[in-house]
């Protein structure tokens, strides 16, 4: 679904991906989680912006399970390349891989990753 050429498949697929979250087994959680961070490397902007959201939506779903989900295996890691491009791109002065109010919700979402990790 992440490479389908066409975007508003893959925008479709991660909005009822998000909306639903919490009804799915957790081996889809973990494959939603990991698309969603791989899609902030698409090629077309609204793609990633509204990855950055729905990423946001989903953290804002999980409960202490799924957060586990993002301290182990690939999503963590998937995660530290978003935010460490990110941090390269502002020390740059440039921002291109995302809009400021999608680097608002990747950044809502890894505060809130942040403080439920310390409450555990």
């Amino acid at each position: 679904i992440v490479s389908h050429p066409n975007r508003q498949v893959v925008l479709t697929y991660f909005e009822v991906s998000s909306r639903y979250f919490k009804s799915l087994e957790s081996g889809l959680k973990s494959l939603v989680v990991s698309r969603l961070l791989g899609c902030m490397k698409h090629p077309h902007l609204t793609v990633r912006n509204r990855s950055a959201y729905f990423f946001l939506k989903v953290v804002e779903a999980m409960d202490n399970d799924s957060h586990q989900l993002l301290r182990d295996g690939t999503a963590f890691r998937d995660l530290i390349d978003v935010f460490s491009g990110l941090a390269a791109d502002r020390l740059d002065g440039v921002s291109v891989l995302l809009d400021p109010e999608a680097e608002v919700h990747l950044l809502e979402a890894l505060s809130l990753l942040v403080c439920s990790a310390a409450c555990d």
